[in-house]
């Protein structure tokens, strides 16, 4: 009878241990909604964790690095608490506007330990598919299929000693021509990147038009982003005042201010046509002056 009492009471406490192990070692849950995404087109990214109660846990806010996805916005939900554990939950709205073929992302808890010191606890990467806008199709038809059953010639013997010798002297021209190229490779590419993103922020940022508060928002976060891949720098979190900071540029400060009370404000939608024209040329005059410092390196 004891034996059993005391097996029992070994039986507990090692159901305890193990669960609060469980606890312990819980990692956050992070998914996205949905399986493929489309340029600049918003998703939605559920990040949730359940942890004791005792643990001060929070989630990334706005100033958070969301590469390869750009920060939307943000909502959080009330902790719920049952038997010592608490559950956190928060959806993101995030939008990129990279061109990989998969965008993955692992958002992190953030819990406070003992000694007070922020640790990020990391969830399985979760990731979408990039789904391009195909605006033509070629099908081919069965008229224009022909069968061709002409017999080939294959010759019996074949010279590896000669060919081996082309093969080498092939090889060793090239490497030597990519040595010398190298410089004028990368400039190249520096250049066709450089016009790839310009022509991504022309498809994308319109200057007239009818345009209300968010749509016009969507312009100036483009134009940031844009802006801020040229100067290579986070341009697309700064306010105008830091904007300001960064760039002398007092024409292109009154229209983002201008800018800024018409998004906020409803107020000086009349000259939103105008704003939007002295970004676009700053944005030009950007990118031409770095295509020029790339082709002068």
């Amino acid at each position: 009878m004891i034996n059993n009492k005391l097996l029992g009471l070994f039986l507990i406490c090692l159901l305890t241990w193990t669960n609060l192990k469980a606890q312990e070692q819980s990692l956050p849950v992070g998914s996205f909604i949905g399986d493929s995404i489309q340029m600049g087109q918003e998703v939605s990214y559920v990040l949730s964790f359940e942890h004791p109660s005792s643990m001060e846990v929070f989630f990334p806010d706005s100033t958070y690095d969301y590469s390869p996805y750009e920060y939307v916005s943000h909502q959080a939900f009330p902790t719920r608490s049952e038997g010592g554990i608490s559950k956190d939950s928060v959806v993101y709205t995030l939008t990129t506007f990279e061109m990989d073929s998969v965008l993955e992302l692992a958002l992190p808890a953030i819990v406070v330990n003992k000694k007070g010191v922020d640790e990020m606890v990391y969830p399985e990467k979760d990731g979408l598919f990039y789904q391009a806008v195909l605006t033509d199709t070629t099908t081919v038809s069965p008229e224009n299929i022909r069968s061709n059953t002409q017999q080939v010639h294959v010759a019996q013997s074949f010279n590896y000693l000669l060919w081996g010798s082309i093969l080498f002297g092939v090889i060793l021209l090239l490497g030597l021509l990519l040595v010398f190229m190298w410089p004028t490779i990368q400039r190249w590419n520096q250049k066709r990147k450089l016009r790839k993103e310009y022509a991504l922020f022309r498809e994308h940022f319109k200057v007239s038009g009818a345009l209300d508060h968010k749509q016009l928002e969507i312009q100036v976060k483009n134009w940031k982003v844009f802006l801020g891949k040229l100067m290579h720098q986070p341009v697309q979190s700064y306010t105008t005042k830091e904007m300001a900071l960064l760039i002398d540029n007092e024409e292109l400060h009154t229209a983002l201010r201008s800018l800024d009370r018409v998004v906020y404000a409803g107020k000086g939608t009349e000259e939103m046509e105008q704003s939007l024209q002295v970004l676009d040329t700053y944005a030009t005059q950007t990118f031409e002056t770095k295509l020029r410092e790339v082709s002068n390196e």
